[in-house]
Parts: structure tokens; C-alpha cells; sequence
């Protein structure tokens, strides 16, 4: 990707958020420049997919606009001072949030040429059919943090009447269902499919042999035996090339954060408490340090804060946080409080996403 932006702090933060995608950029400060670099990587061979345009970048008098989005998809980024009609195929505001870039990146490539496109992380809408209730509660639970939507039901004929009624990107079909088994749903699916193919997953309490064969022969893509963990069906899920895990963007990622307490609730809120005083006493100092023009003392607060904030989530407050330390160390008070401001908000919404990893306990629950 070529990322044209004047600012060498927002540029650099621009990059940590495509790098964390596998995304290469190159960053460059104005419009001219992306059109020599585009023509040397032409006559080396080497080929970008996506521009990520900055509208402070652009000159009233700049003609290479126009020419620069008719070679690649360009995804403009705008503050609410500079709504100009710049072309392009997006438009994303400032402050960037990763979440509104990467649609727009995904948006932008969905006609790029084969071997362009990036993994598409949307979610999936499953349906799971199981009489084991018990088992598909633990599917439905593994598959919804993972963004996708899920519908339950309990019997074949129901599944079916599921499928007629709304469309799925996958079936997971338990294949010992009584009255009417996974393979007889498949099976009916199949007879009813006109054009789109729905992937279908086989579920079994056991891997008696003949029963992958079984439900390949029904017109089953995939087989899973009970009980199923969260990397076997990530693997599943990949193999079908529906989609990717991971699909929802998280504030907070779950899986890192109770791993670090080893599942202790109890030292988990201790911990969310000690976040919640330390960042509140520190992006006050970093609003004193704004009033008083105190670049350095901003600079320790945001790199104090970024450092809090590194242990719940590594997105939108910890990046923002150190685009202000940066500009704090550099000496443009006026842009590090606007970007304070953005801190403060990054802040509360992860604030907010803590609210229900920490619950407190429902009775009996262990302490």
C-alpha cells in the first residue's frame, strides 16, 4: 500500500495499523512523490494495491490527483476542516479508527485483480444443529467470539426450515440427530440449492470409521468430532475459504488478556480496577501539562498511559496515545490536544469494554 501523508507522526501510525494486517507500506509526503514511486515499483516489478491518500496533502493547484486514483483504488482520509471532494473509492475521517480502514480497505479491493485482495474477515452467519444442547451452546459460544452470528436449533427439521427461511454461509449439522440425522438435512439442502453452494460441516461424538465417507457422500464439505475446540474450528473454518477467524475487530482481545491472569477472575478485576485509576490519573496530568504548555510532561503522561493501556489491548488508545507522545516530544502542543482529546475517548471505550470481561460473579460462582 502507498500511504501519502504530510505528517511524519500520523504516517508512522498509519503504518504500525497496516503492518499489524501483513500490509507493506510505503510512505511518502505528497502526490508527486506516490507517482514517481508508483512508476519506479512499475518498472521494478513491484505492484501496490491500495493508496491511502491524506487530503492535507493535496495542493489546490495539484493535477495528479485525478491520475493517481485512476491507477489504483484510493482511499481518501479526512478531518471535518477539509471536507473537499477529493476522488476516490472511500472516504475514512480522522481520527482513523482501525476498524471503519480496514472495511474501507476491503471495500476498495473487492474488484482488485487475484492476489490483491486481503482475507476477508467479515462474519459468517452459521447455523448449528444439534440435540445436544450442551454441545452446541459450547459451538455457538466458540463461534460468536469469533464475530459470527449463529442460530440454534435442535432438530434436522428445523435446520431445514432455518435454511428456507434465511440464507447461511455455514451449516454445522450434528449427524445423530434422532427423527431426521445431519446426513438426511444435507442431503435436502443439497436437492434444494440452486447456484449458491452453502458450506455444510458434519458433528459427531465419535469418529466411528465410515463416517467422514458418510457425510461426504451426503455433500458435506467438513467433518468435526466432539468435543470441538476453538483451533479445530478455526482450522475447519479456513479450509471451507469462507472466511478467516477473527472476524470482528475487539477492543479487547479476550483470549491474551485471560490467558496473562490464567483464568483468575478475582485478580482479573483487581487488575481492571488498578487500569481504570492509573489511566484516569494520568490523562488528567496529560490535560495539566496541555494547560500549562509542559511538552515534556505530556510526553511522560502518554508514554505512561500508552503502557497501561498495553496490557488490555494493543488498538486504537495504545496507537493514538503514542502519536500524542511523539508530538508531545516534538514540541506541536496545539495538534498533541486534539489528539489527547482522542486519547481520552480511545480510553473510555476500552473502559467500556472491560466492563463485561470483569463482571462480578453470579452466586456461587468461585471468588
Amino acid at each position: 500500500m502507498l500511504v501519502i501523508d504530510p505528517d511524519p507522526t500520523s504516517a508512522l501510525v498509519l503504518a504500525e495499523m497496516l503492518c499489524a494486517w501483513d500490509v507493506r507500506p510505503t510512505s511518502v509526503r505528497s502526490v508527486g512523490e506516490a507517482l514517481v514511486v508508483l512508476e519506479r515499483a512499475g518498472g521494478a516489478g513491484i505492484r501496490h494495491a491500495l493508496v491511502l491518500l491524506d487530503d492535507a496533502s493535496i495542493a489546490p493547484e495539484d493535477s495528479g490527483v485525478a491520475r493517481l486514483c485512476a491507477m489504483l483504488p484510493t482511499i481518501v482520509l479526512t478531518t471535518p476542516a477539509r471536507p473537499g471532494a477529493t476522488p476516490g473509492v472511500a472516504r475514512v475521517a480522522r481520527p482513523v479508527r482501525r476498524a471503519l480502514l480496514r472495511a474501507a480497505m476491503e471495500r476498495a479491493l473487492a474488484g482488485a485483480p487475484a492476489g490483491l485482495a486481503m482475507d476477508a474477515r467479515r462474519p459468517l452467519r452459521v447455523l448449528v444443529a444439534d440435540d445436544d444442547a450442551l454441545s452446541a451452546t459450547v459451538l455457538a459460544h466458540l463461534l460468536a467470539r469469533e464475530g459470527h452470528a449463529v442460530v440454534q436449533v435442535s432438530d434436522g427439521a428445523a435446520a431445514v426450515a432455518a435454511y428456507e427461511r434465511e440464507p447461511f454461509d455455514l451449516l454445522v449439522l450434528d449427524v445423530h440427530m434422532p427423527s431426521c440425522d445431519g446426513l438426511e438435512v444435507a442431503g435436502a439442502i443439497r436437492a434444494r440449492e440452486r447456484g449458491r453452494h452453502v458450506a455444510i460441516v458434519g458433528l459427531s461424538a465419535s469418529s466411528a470409521p465410515g463416517d467422514r465417507e458418510r457425510c461426504r457422500g451426503a455433500g458435506m464439505d467438513a467433518f468435526l468430532t466432539k468435543p470441538v475446540d476453538r483451533a479445530q474450528l478455526a482450522r475447519t473454518i479456513i479450509s471451507l475459504g469462507i472466511a478467516t477467524p477473527a472476524a470482528a475487530e475487539r477492543e479487547v482481545d479476550v483470549d491474551d488478556v485471560l490467558a496473562h491472569v490464567r483464568g483468575e477472575m478475582s485478580l482479573l478485576r483487581r487488575l481492571i480496577g488498578i487500569f481504570r485509576e492509573q489511566s484516569g490519573s494520568l490523562l488528567a496530568d496529560g490535560w495539566h501539562a496541555i494547560a500549562r504548555a509542559d511538552g515534556p510532561a505530556l510526553d511522560a503522561a502518554a508514554h505512561a498511559l500508552k503502557s497501561v493501556v498495553s496490557h488490555f489491548s494493543r488498538g486504537d488508545a495504545f496507537a493514538h496515545a503514542g502519536a500524542v507522545e511523539a508530538l508531545a516530544r516534538a514540541g506541536d502542543l496545539a495538534r498533541a490536544r486534539e489528539g489527547w482529546r482522542v486519547v481520552e475517548h480511545d480510553v473510555r471505550r476500552l473502559d467500556a469494554a472491560l466492563d463485561g470481561l470483569g463482571a462480578e460473579p453470579d452466586d456461587g460462582e468461585s471468588r
